[in-house]
């Protein structure tokens, strides 16, 4: 599992947990069995079932500027449910953070997991998952002869560079890149992609980017730019220090 599960479970979850106990009972002391775990259950579903129904805004979300309906219907958003639910046990609670930052985490989530499918469907040789895929994706974007060291691909790289040492050796296997010494410092290695890589990467880079282009179907260009614009504030705040 990669960093978004770490950090989506305090984000979006601890809520629910905190209420499946009652406020005086030490976690992990509570055995909810027969009656009394159905009563426990009862509770956690009345809550949910409250958190689905305050959850505001329900209804239709509008620009502020242009008022157009951005979406009809924000019931059944697990953030929101989450929000609601800090709300009713710790009423004051500032959680908007939460309604920006989980749910950028858990688009990561779903995108990941989709992009992965997408990877297993592909044409031509297999990629293990997204990290693999864009280890090949930097090689190729930096142009001949696709070629970089580790400490690169690692600056370079647009996802999480954890387990790299892992990810070149899985690649080096299945024929996607070589990697031997630098001609300018033995102690470093160059990671380069094969020729055949070359060949089948080029065969489905449009193919790829397409299906990530229809993951935002839902977005009008001027709403893609829009959010690119702000995420990219939002991200220069991590990367500028």
């Amino acid at each position: 599992a990669n960093d978004v599960t770490r950090y989506m479970m305090p984000i979006c979850l601890w809520s629910v947990v905190r209420n499946n106990r009652s406020s005086t009972e030490p976690l992990g002391e509570r055995r909810a069995t027969g009656r009394a775990g159905a009563e426990v259950e009862a509770v956690t579903k009345a809550r949910l079932s409250r958190s689905r129904a305050n959850y505001l805004p329900v209804g239709p979300c509008r620009c502020p500027e242009t008022h157009e309906v951005l979406l009809h219907d924000m019931d059944g958003d697990v953030v929101g449910r989450s929000v609601a639910l800090w709300a009713e046990q710790m009423p004051g609670l500032d959680v908007s953070a939460s309604e920006v930052l989980a749910r950028i985490l858990r688009i990561a989530q779903h995108v990941e997991g989709a992009e992965n499918g997408r990877l297993r469907r592909r044409r031509g040789r297999m990629v293990a998952n997204v990290g693999d895929f864009e280890v090949l994706r930097a090689l190729r974007r930096i142009g001949p002869p696709y070629a970089m060291t580790p400490s690169q691909l690692r600056a370079e790289m647009l996802i999480s560079s954890s387990g790299l040492t892992g990810r070149l050796h899985r690649l080096e296997r299945d024929g996607w890149i070589t990697r031997e010494a630098s001609a300018d410092d033995q102690r470093s290695v160059l990671v380069t992609l094969t020729p055949e890589a070359v060949s089948d990467l080029d065969d489905d880079i449009a193919e790829h980017f397409a299906f990530e282009d229809d993951l935002l179907a839902p977005l009008t260009p001027q709403q893609r730019t829009d959010l690119a614009a702000l995420l990219t504030l939002l991200l220069r705040r991590f990367e500028d220090g």
